[in-house]
């Protein structure tokens, strides 16, 4: 099957080439992730979506576009952010979202932000980088980051979440969660989707990251039974290795 860049045709590219517009004209941030690899790796037949890190909704909007019968779970940590998500993508029958962060751990964990303006805040919909690690001097130097304060949030382990949420089954994780997707799969033992598509690591950029760089999340994986089909410049895809 042939698609557009974005899978349906209401959605156009905007001139910045992380970001799309919907059809009422908003402008919405964007993964690499493409349709294709869904239909080449798994087939059509998609019933359950889980979007971690979700920013505002950009990539949950295009997995609801393509795949409107599938259950789509968006989960975003930043309470800035999830306000800015609900209001920019609205109610769709087939999403659900939900204010964690999710990592390793069932409990509260420090969440640090950063940001491209000191005018953070739904009205102005500027978006809040956040992580569980703290992004070093030298980067948020190198990209006008702005630190902002540092905040509790909770979080929850990938099985936890599914089990809450009676999933039994995942057809596609979509993981953008600066820096903490090998902490993510720690916390994966009981419930694996099929296709894993997820940001790098760096661990470079992390004052308190020391473990779970590129290749520690590649062999994790790989004990959990994936195989690395796809590299791109700053992101993972993995596939479920057959029983």
């Amino acid at each position: 099957m042939e698609y557009d860049e974005f899978g349906i045709n209401e959605i156009k590219e905007s001139e910045h080439p992380y970001q799309h517009k919907d059809y009422v004209g908003k402008t919405f941030n964007k993964s690499s992730f493409i349709m294709e690899w869904i239909d080449k790796y798994i087939g059509t037949e998609i019933n359950t979506i889980i979007d971690i890190g979700a920013l505002d909704g950009g990539d949950t909007l295009r997995f609801s576009s393509w795949y409107p019968n599938a259950k789509i779970f968006t989960i975003e940590g930043s309470p800035n952010n999830f306000d800015v998500l609900n209001k920019k993508i609205g109610k769709r029958e087939n999403v659900k979202t939900f204010n964690y962060i999710m990592s390793s751990v069932n409990g509260i964990v420090k969440f640090y932000q950063t940001a491209y303006s000191d005018d953070c805040g739904v009205n102005a919909e500027y978006m809040v980088m956040g992580s569980i690690y703290d992004i070093i001097d030298e980067k948020k130097n190198k990209h006008n980051l702005k630190t902002i304060e540092s905040i509790d949030v909770e979080s929850i382990t990938f099985d936890e979440f599914c089990k809450i949420n009676n999933i039994t089954n995942v057809d596609v994780a979509h993981i953008d969660i600066e820096g903490a997707t090998f902490d993510l799969v720690s916390g994966m033992n009981k419930i694996f989707p099929k296709l894993i598509f997820t940001e790098k690591e760096g661990i470079e950029f992390f004052k308190n990251k020391t473990t779970g760089g590129d290749i520690e999340l590649v062999r994790a994986l790989d004990r959990k039974g994936y195989d690395l089909v796809l590299e791109l410049k700053n992101d993972f895809l993995f596939l479920k290795r057959n029983k």
